[in-house]
């Protein structure tokens, strides 16, 4: 299935497309004509994205991150010395690998946490509606 766009609108898209891709100065050879396919989204998008996540996560413990769902693994995940200061050599050429811009929303963080403010405060006499 194609959806017809203005010639601009669509070399536009398509720019931006291959950019965030990382395409603009590679010879990989993904087509970006189609882009509204589910197989182009999970299979090309999705996966660039979260290859760059895994890289980012490893080189530099990026926070935050699915890997942290409460208070105690933070600590834990904070006192880990990332793979930039312990092996720069090995760091420089796993950045190498990545490809564009896209990483993952890390929607975990923290996920097994209350994040409301306590009730006997400030924060916590205002109606929750502020906080969501």
């Amino acid at each position: 299935m194609s959806f017809d766009s203005g010639k601009f609108a669509g070399s536009l898209r398509k720019h931006l497309f291959r950019e965030h891709l990382g395409l603009l100065w590679s010879n990989e050879d993904i087509s970006v004509k189609d882009i509204v396919r589910k197989s182009f989204y999970h299979d090309i998008w999705r996966e660039r994205s979260k290859v760059n996540t895994v890289i980012f996560e490893d080189v530099f413990n990026c926070i935050p991150t699915n890997k942290v769902v409460n208070f105690q693994m933070l600590k834990q995940y904070q006192n880990e010395t990332p793979l930039c200061s312990t092996n720069p050599s090995l760091a420089q050429k796993m950045i190498k690998n990545v490809q564009g811009h896209l990483v993952d929303f890390p929607l975990n963080f923290l996920c097994n946490e209350s994040l409301k403010p306590a009730a006997n405060t400030v924060e916590g006499i205002m109606p929750t509606s502020l906080w969501t």
